[in-house]
């Protein structure tokens, strides 16, 4: 069931659909490229320095804002090739993701740190009945 009673899914047979689909596709996963690229990647410029004076003669200056200008290296020099910027982007996004071994790691452990009394093999209250609970540990 979704909100509103209404659900879109793929039309297969509109070729206008699947043609905007896959453009909408490509644009967000070039912001996806483009956002790891600037956000996750990190160098350090100064051993590339005779390259980049290289690159401004055969170009245009670089820029001073330091972001500016890592991001203008990237683009123009380090990464040169579609490949380079998969493995780029895989090695973040993996970076980020969580495992199916964290999520079972998790699962596992997560009961054995509650703090809770042993049953005494009392009833569960009914819905008019209230039982205090005492705090065994406090949580910082």
């Amino acid at each position: 069931m979704v909100l509103d009673g209404t659900e879109e899914v793929d039309n297969f047979k509109d070729e206008t659909y699947l043609a905007e689909k896959e453009s909408v596709t490509a644009q967000r996963n070039s912001l996806l490229g483009e956002a790891v690229i600037e956000l996750c990647v990190e160098v350090d410029l100064k051993p590339y320095a005779k390259e980049i004076i290289k690159l401004e003669r055969f170009t245009s200056p670089y820029p001073d804002d330091t972001d500016e200008r890592r991001m203008r290296f990237l683009q123009e020099y380090a990464l040169r090739t579609r490949g380079d910027y998969e493995t780029v982007i895989t090695s973040a996004i993996t970076q980020i993701a969580i495992s199916d071994e964290e999520v079972q790691e998790r699962i596992a452990t997560f009961q054995s740190n509650l703090s809770r009394p042993a049953t005494n093999g009392a009833k569960a209250p009914g819905s008019n009945e209230a039982i205090p609970v005492e705090v065994e540990s406090t949580q910082t």
